[in-house]
């Protein structure tokens, strides 16, 4: 299936179309069934998840949900300020690892529960407007981690889906953060905790500070993963293992051009690169909105993640405006999921 990424080009006036975004948290009444109390850095006891998932060649049936963001399967984390996750030493899945607090009275708890999506067994757990320490909510974040049942496709086989509502701040205070911002910023991914090559995933972005921020142009919200809602994320695990995807860095490009007589825009780069091993693809190609063939792109390397595209405007006779294009990157295994970013 093809990789989708939009990009557009804005020559004098700039106005770029989003999606609407805040759609993606799922408003269960399972996944608030029961709560953390208002803390720091606590954890729950262990909680059944309600149906067996196979992570990385482990059975799994329990979980601990971390208020920093994060469930764990072999013990409570309580760390807050996040590290490279191919570093950890636990079994952890996170949506957004960084100092959550919810101990200011405008802060929600964190929730969680069994639920039901689209027949089949799930278990969510919402950090839905939780501030960040020091007891801070001025700023507050929403997002959720959910993990379905399909062993329908095999014992268990389950998703993980990561879906954001809004990202406001990205570090707390012991973390090097002022008002929210900067210091050791969030993280999001994957790991088994041995270390080992393919057996853990960071989305590009993390611990880079603004980069996931609602303003940022690569937005958790707005980004796209197997999903056509923006700020949802799944990834699919089969026999143990997540599914190979890729994925791009920066998730969008603006190419501006400005003056009497139009100058071509300098050209950009965006960075291809793989959850789990290399993967080969091709570049398809490069296809402009109301403008003709303005928007071209080439490969840099040998068309194997980690690899790099070279994205290149053609102002020529347009007219001021704003134009959308898309770049095409298919894999060469056609098992690997659609992937799109706006």
């Amino acid at each position: 299936m093809p990789y989708f990424y939009r990009l557009g080009l804005a020559l004098f006036l700039f106005a770029f179309a989003l999606p609407i975004f805040g759609q993606a948290i799922r408003s269960d009444s399972g996944c608030r069934a029961a709560f953390l109390q208002r803390n720091d850095d606590g954890s729950s006891g262990v909680v059944t998840i309600g149906f067996n998932i196979n992570l990385f060649g482990k059975q799994r049936a329990s979980l601990y949900v971390n208020n920093n963001g994060n469930l764990t399967f072999d013990s409570p984390l309580s760390a807050y300020s996040p590290d490279p996750i191919r570093q950890i030493r636990n079994e952890m899945i996170t949506a957004f690892w960084a100092d959550v607090d919810t101990s200011g009275l405008l802060s929600n708890l964190v929730t969680y529960g069994n639920t039901t999506i689209e027949g089949r067994r799930a278990f969510c757990r919402n950090y839905v407007n939780v501030g960040y320490y020091d007891a801070n909510d001025d700023r507050l974040n929403s997002f959720q981690i959910v993990l379905v049942d399909r062993s329908d496709t095999g014992s268990g086989n389950f998703d993980i889906a990561f879906n954001y509502e809004r990202i406001l701040w990205e570090t707390g205070d012991a973390s090097g953060g002022t008002n929210g911002f900067g210091g050791v910023s969030g993280r999001v991914g994957y790991t088994n905790g041995t270390g080992l090559a393919d057996t853990s995933f960071e989305l590009p972005g993390s611990g880079v500070r603004g980069d996931f921020l609602d303003s940022s142009s690569n937005a958790l919200v707005r980004r796209f993963l197997s999903s056509n809602i923006p700020g949802r994320l799944l990834f699919p695990v089969r026999n143990g293992v997540l599914r190979s995807s890729i994925t791009a860095n920066p998730i969008s490009l603006v190419l501006r051009a400005s003056g009497s007589t139009p100058v071509y825009p300098p050209a950009q780069s965006l960075s291809i690169s793989s959850n789990g091993g290399q993967v080969q693809y091709n570049l398809v190609k490069a296809s402009a909105s109301n403008g003709g063939n303005w928007l071209s792109a080439s490969n840099l390397g040998t068309g194997f993640t980690p690899g790099t595209l070279t994205v290149r405007a053609t102002v020529g006779a347009l007219t001021r405006g704003t134009y959308i294009g898309e770049i095409f990157v298919q894999p060469v295994d056609q098992n690997i999921p659609l992937l799109r970013f706006p």
